[in-house]
C-alpha cells in the first residue's frame, strides 16, 4: 500500500520535472540554433523558459495532464499534453514578446515553438506513458 501511494505521488513529480526539462532543452537548442550569446546564459535561458513554462504549467494542471488517471492511457496523456501545449504556446510567446518590450510576434517563431516544441513535449509524454504502461503490466 504505501509503494503504491509514494508512486502515486512521485508521478506527478516525475512528469512535472519532465516537463521543465523538454522546455529548458526545447530553448536552449533555439538559443544554440539562432547563436544568442549573452554574458549570463543560464539566467537568460531560466527566464526565457519561464516564459513557456508558467503557461504551460498553468494550463496543464488546469486540464488534468499531472492527474495519473488521466495519463495512464496513451491517448489521454497524448490529447491532454497537446491541448495544454496549444493554449500554452501562444501565452508564452505574448508573454516572452510583453517582457521583451516588443510589439510584434513573428508568426514564423510562433510555428516553431507551437511544433517543435509541442512535438518535444508529445515525444517526452509519449515515453512516460509507454514507460507507465509497461510498468504496469509487468505487475
Amino acid at each position: 500500500m504505501e509503494s503504491k501511494v509514494s508512486q502515486q505521488r512521485l508521478a506527478p513529480a516525475l512528469l512535472f520535472t519532465g516537463d521543465l526539462l523538454v522546455i529548458l532543452l526545447f530553448v536552449l537548442i533555439g538559443e544554440r540554433d539562432h547563436a544568442i550569446n549573452d554574458p549570463q546564459p543560464l539566467v537568460r535561458l531560466l527566464v526565457t523558459a519561464s516564459y513557456l513554462a508558467l503557461p504551460w504549467v498553468i494550463s496543464a494542471a488546469l486540464l488534468r495532464a499531472y492527474d495519473m488517471h488521466s495519463v495512464l492511457t496513451l491517448r489521454n496523456a497524448l490529447v491532454r499534453a497537446a491541448n495544454g501545449w496549444l493554449i500554452a504556446a501562444p501565452l508564452g510567446v505574448l508573454l516572452r514578446s510583453f517582457a521583451n518590450g516588443s510589439q510584434v510576434i513573428a508568426s514564423p517563431f510562433l510555428v516553431v515553438v507551437l511544433l517543435l516544441g509541442g512535438a518535444m513535449m508529445l515525444l517526452w509524454r509519449l515515453i512516460y506513458a509507454l514507460v507507465v504502461q509497461r510498468m504496469l503490466h509487468a505487475r
